[in-house]
């Protein structure tokens, strides 16, 4: 075989090769493996188990799905391989930073929320935990600030620190344990004032709660479905006059003005001290005043 020969078949070896490779690369390019329910996107974590590490949904009310499948298919979509999982845990930052508005139900099997999962979800309205969590890691649900209301179940057993720090508008906290959990400092608001902030516990045990650290200082503390309250009132100077009402707490809270017939007329947050409300833009005639902490005063608003 002459020189010029070798040389040609040299070039044909080395195009075959690289035909070859191009083939391989554009094959793996081609290839549309999924998860599914697709509005998540989820990763393997071993022993049948998948985590949850994105939401890609529209918001809305939404339910953690206990099940995730991948699909594995070839270059021409021709299905390879099916995988189911169990959805165990939602990883930290899955939901980080999302605006749509969304509530949440956690259920089925997932157990762990990881650190972060939800912290700075600017969304999230509403959440229930489920009975199958047992642990809410560090900064779950941090600065979620349009949370206003979550239900924790009874198997969680874990509450990371600063659980729901900055979640300034949570005002309803309903728990399932029928012995309270013990919890230290930094579990649910880090040293926000609970006075105006509202604790539903299973029937029998509200004495309980309100003997036991962290949780006796929500302001009103009801038995699920006994229409029991109880409610701490601590020294408060409530005084109307000239058509504003002055109210001076030792901690911040809610104050609302009600018709004699039970109409919410007006709504306002104070912090700790005096404050003073001008109502008269209220309808005038007899009105209830009443603070989250348990005071109540009539006044009658004159025009």
């Amino acid at each position: 075989m002459n020189m010029n020969m070798k040389k040609f078949f040299t070039a044909m070896k080395l195009k075959t090769v690289l035909c070859g490779t191009l083939l391989a690369l554009c094959s793996v390019a081609a290839k549309a493996d999924y998860w599914t329910p697709s509005n998540f996107s989820f990763k393997d974590i071993g022993g049948g188990a998948a985590a949850i590490t994105d939401y890609k949904g529209a918001g809305g009310a939404i339910t953690i799905p206990g099940t995730a499948t991948f699909t594995d298919t070839d270059i021409n979509g021709k299905i390879i391989d099916v995988k189911y999982y169990t959805v165990t845990t939602i990883e930290g930052y899955a939901f980080f930073g999302l605006s749509r508005p969304m509530s949440v139900t956690v259920g089925a099997s997932v157990t762990t929320i990881e650190d972060d999962a939800f912290s700075g979800c600017h969304g999230l309205t509403s959440v229930i935990i489920g009975n199958s969590v047992t642990t809410i890691g560090d900064n779950a649900f941090r600065d979620c600030e349009n949370l206003t209301s979550v239900i924790i179940g009874s198997s969680v057993t874990t509450i990371g620190n600063n659980a729901f720090y900055g979640c300034n508008n949570l005002t309803d906290v309903t728990v399932k344990w029928t012995t309270p959990l013990s919890i230290g400092g930094y579990e649910f608001f880090y040293d926000a004032d609970l006075s105006s902030r509202t604790l539903h516990v299973p029937v029998g045990t509200m004495a309980q709660y309100r003997e036991t650290d962290g949780w006796k200082d929500f302001g009103t503390i009801t038995e699920q479905g006994s229409g029991q309250a109880n409610i701490r009132v601590e020294s408060a100077e409530i005084v109307y006059a000239g058509g504003a009402l002055s109210v001076n707490t030792p901690r911040g809270e809610v104050v609302e003005i009600y018709s004699v017939s039970g109409l919410l007329l007006y709504r306002a947050r104070k912090d700790a001290g005096q404050a003073a409300f001008d109502l008269r833009h209220l309808p005038g005639g007899i009105l209830i005043a009443r603070g989250s902490s348990g005071w109540v005063k009539k006044i009658v608003v004159r025009r």
